[in-house]
């Protein structure tokens, strides 16, 4: 008995579409990756408040957008920036449909931050207890409408000769 011919298309018609169907869930991706490197090398960097390692760093991301980086070493200023990721052509609404879903190729989108470290310490501003007391009074004392102005808060710089002698100046 010889097979209907509906059925033989029927079963052809699967078949491609089968074929398409693992052809395009099988697809290359965008392959993106952003490279962090410091002069010195070997800095430690966090991206958005992760732990990367030492400069140079790459890793893979998955969306475009702002980025926090920051890299420290030790007799170097810590170094913090925010980085706009921008997408290429291909990556934009709605090209990123085709580019990605129906025809992917297999994209490389290769992003590189180049950070420059200056010598030095950091900086840090304690807050003078006086300060930071007569503010919690000033909320403790609100009423109903709440806190009108509050004062300022006094800071006093920390250097790293008064932070190795144990001190702190009030």
């Amino acid at each position: 008995m010889r097979p209907h011919p509906h059925s033989q298309r029927t079963a052809l018609r699967l078949a491609l579409g089968a074929l398409l169907a693992s052809a395009l869930l099988t697809g290359c991706r965008a392959q993106r990756s952003l490279k962090i490197r410091t002069n010195p090398p070997g800095a430690e960097i966090v991206l958005d408040q992760e732990i990367l390692g030492p400069s140079p760093v790459t890793v893979e991301f998955y969306h475009y957008g702002a980025r926090r980086i920051t890299a420290s070493m030790p007799n170097f200023r810590t170094h913090t920036e925010q980085v706009e990721i921008v997408p290429p052509w291909y990556a934009r609404f709605p090209i990123d449909i085709l580019s990605e879903v129906f025809f992917p190729i297999g994209w490389r989108d290769r992003h590189v931050v180049d950070i420059e470290l200056a010598a030095g310490f950091d900086e840090i501003q304690a807050p003078d207890i006086r300060s930071v007391l007569e503010r919690a009074e000033v909320m403790r004392r609100a009423g109903p409408d709440g806190v009108g102005e509050l004062p300022e808060v006094r800071t006093t710089s920390v250097g790293a000769e008064t932070e190795s002698e144990g001190s702190i100046e009030p």
